[in-house]
């Protein structure tokens, strides 16, 4: 009877107060229980600080970080979007400008007035029905070449004279200078014909 004894007050009796083991495992418990409820399940086994890094790094390479999204979606839109939405713009103007063109047409066909033909012809057949020279080559050659001079400038003076960049500012210069001299031409032919 004594070894009954000895066994009975070793063996670990059951009450009311948590031992340090119960704790834990209730702490691991709330865990994974809140991992689940959030979709952010990982079980970890051994605390190795080397394995941790190498899981992170894994998961850093394979996921697309949300901060770069917005500078990809600009990027995307700046690449693709600008373009579409020049052409957008300059067709949008070329339909307001014909709507206005009609509903002018119209309204002089309800008052009965008559249409004058240079309303509905282009600016180069008015121009050949008048007699009128054409400033549109002058203007045109005064643009470029200002253009060109202001490229020139530019990369001259940024990028330096002995580079060679500010060349790209001779494409446009010479062909503002190309309609200058066909407006000169055709003010020339224009004067002899006169004569």
């Amino acid at each position: 009877m004594k070894t009954m004894k000895a066994f009975a007050s070793v063996s670990p009796s059951l009450s009311a107060t948590a031992s340090p083991a119960n704790e834990f495992a209730d702490k691991i418990k709330q865990r994974v229980e809140r991992k689940f409820k959030h979709g952010k399940f990982a079980l970890t086994i051994d605390d190795d600080d080397k394995a941790k890094a190498e899981v992170e790094s894994d998961h850093r390479n394979d996921d697309i970080p949300l901060a770069v999204l917005p500078i990809a979606i600009i990027a995307i839109l700046t690449v693709f979007g600008f373009p579409v939405a020049i052409v957008a713009v300059i067709m949008f103007s070329n339909w307001a400008k014909n709507r206005s063109l009609h509903k002018t047409v119209r309204m002089m066909v309800e008052k009965g007035q008559p249409i004058p033909p240079a309303l509905l012809s282009t600016p180069a057949a008015v121009s050949a029905a008048t007699g009128l020279r054409p400033w549109y080559d002058l203007r045109r050659g005064i643009v470029l070449m200002a253009v060109g001079v202001g490229i020139i400038m530019f990369f001259g003076i940024s990028a330096g004279w002995n580079e060679g960049v500010w060349a790209l500012g001779l494409i446009p210069g010479l062909i503002g200078a190309g309609y200058i001299l066909a407006w000169r031409l055709a003010y020339r032919e224009e004067k002899e014909l006169k004569q």
